[in-house]
């Protein structure tokens, strides 16, 4: 998956230290995704498929999908942060 940073900012400076807040926006990518076919009525698994085929297939529900795509950024980007011991949050959009 390719993405870019569009914004980090810190807020919340206290005794603790503060947060970062980190704003992607997802390029593109693919991922193993899961459509239905209509034929066999079952979903099956296609490895992969483009983001956006994906976001199509979902149609109305992609709100795992958003979620999974958020946590594999944060999972990228926390330890570069983790190591100076600064908590990340991220935000992510297609």
């Amino acid at each position: 998956m390719d993405f870019k940073i569009d914004n980090i900012e810190s807020y919340g400076e206290d005794y603790f230290g503060g947060t970062v807040e980190i704003n992607c926006q997802i390029l593109d990518g693919t991922v193993d995704g899961n459509f239905y076919n209509q034929e066999t009525e079952e979903m099956e698994m296609v490895p992969n498929m483009t983001l956006q085929d994906q976001y199509a297939e979902l149609e109305y529900d992609s709100g795992d999908f958003d979620y999974f795509l958020k946590e594999e950024i944060f999972s990228f980007l926390d330890p570069k942060f983790e190591k100076y011991g600064i908590p990340i949050h991220v935000e992510s959009f297609v």
